[in-house]
């Protein structure tokens, strides 16, 4: 084979099998609902830990906590959406995400290395990917998710919430 034919091969098979990358799991609205409870409450769990190491009144903390607040709204949103049945809005979920990649690098740069809460943060944004494809949004990330969703889902099942949105 020349370089001329495995390059007419390439124009034909890279497409072809980016386009196999590109499929969506179909996903309930129960388990999108749980999966963005999953990260709002990892989340929680994150700022609690930070926070005595910074200072409840630190800029870093009250900014964290707005996003926090505005997870937590969004993920109640389609919590709802999945009780009565309806699709849970993309551009709530395209919310939770944006605010979630906002939020992890901010935190990092608070938590001591080797810190259990780099974890929870990890597993937080891992997640993004599926809560993005449940909604029909192909997630975009320079880097791979550190957890499969599956793995991810696991670490933050210990700080789910059940009650209290």
């Amino acid at each position: 084979m020349n370089r001329r034919e495995l390059l007419g091969a390439c124009t034909v098979l890279v497409p072809a099998w980016l386009l196999g990358c590109a499929a969506t799991t179909t996903v309930s609205a129960s388990t999108l609902a749980s999966d963005a409870n999953l990260v709002a409450s990892g989340l929680s769990a994150v700022l609690a830990g930070i926070t005595p190491l910074t200072g409840a009144a630190s800029a870093p903390i009250t900014t964290l906590q707005g996003y926090l607040k505005t997870i937590e709204a969004d993920t109640a949103t389609v919590a709802a959406q999945a009780a009565s049945g309806a699709t849970a809005s993309a551009s709530v979920v395209q919310e939770i995400a944006s605010l979630v990649e906002t939020f992890a690098p901010i935190a990092l740069s608070l938590i001591p290395g080797g810190s259990a809460l780099v974890t929870i943060v990890d597993a937080a944004t891992s997640l993004l990917p599926a809560l993005l494809s449940a909604v029909g949004i192909a997630a975009a990330s320079p880097t791979p998710p550190m957890y499969t969703p599956a793995r991810a889902r696991a670490i933050l099942a210990p700080y789910a919430r059940t009650t209290g949105r």
